[in-house]
């Protein structure tokens, strides 16, 4: 492949695959947040990479296993790059709920708001005391700031988080 023969051929596989299926976890990422022409792209260069490697794989693997084993361990790593790459790309939005003292709670919410976050308020009942559930939807490349706030003002507070999809923009906070 390339001209390329023994270890820099199969480093080349390796690498590739790696790149290959980052590629795809990139395009899924993409794709889930409605960037339809950023996966198409990617896609395209993904599709193209796994063509020439998997067809130079397969037709040389009786005769040279070592260019199997490559593309095995290319693709094993490539996914674990592919989800280091998912944890750094700030795309989309995220759904943060985060259960708090509740004598904290309607202060926090102002401050939270007076940071250009949108933040909706529960009360609740703790096993030892009254609860506030707040819960806010975030731009991802804003969730360390948010999350550094609820931490100053309560070193307790119990923070999950998981991606989203919102159909409208409460109050124009997304559109930022």
């Amino acid at each position: 492949m390339f001209g390329l023969e023994g270890v820099w051929l199969y480093l080349f596989i390796f690498l590739a695959k790696v790149v290959e299926v980052s590629l795809g976890t990139l395009r899924i990422i993409f794709s889930s947040k409605n960037q339809k022409f950023i996966s198409m792209v990617i896609g395209l260069i993904e599709i193209t990479l796994w063509v020439y490697i998997a067809s130079d794989v397969l037709s040389g693997f009786k005769l040279d296993p070592y260019k199997g084993y490559m593309y095995i361990l290319g693709f094993a790593v490539g996914i674990w790059v592919g989800g280091l790459l998912n944890d750094y790309i700030p795309v989309g939005n995220i759904k943060v709920n985060a259960i708090i003292n509740g004598k904290y709670g309607e202060d926090l919410a102002e401050i939270i708001r007076s940071n250009g976050f949108a933040a909706t308020t529960f009360d609740g009942e703790g096993r030892d005391s009254e609860k506030k559930l707040l819960i806010m939807i975030v731009k991802k490349k804003r969730l360390k700031e948010l999350v550094n706030i609820l931490k100053v003002y309560d070193h307790n507070v119990v923070i999950y988080y998981n991606d989203t999809n919102p159909t409208n923009s409460m109050f124009g906070v997304l559109k930022k």
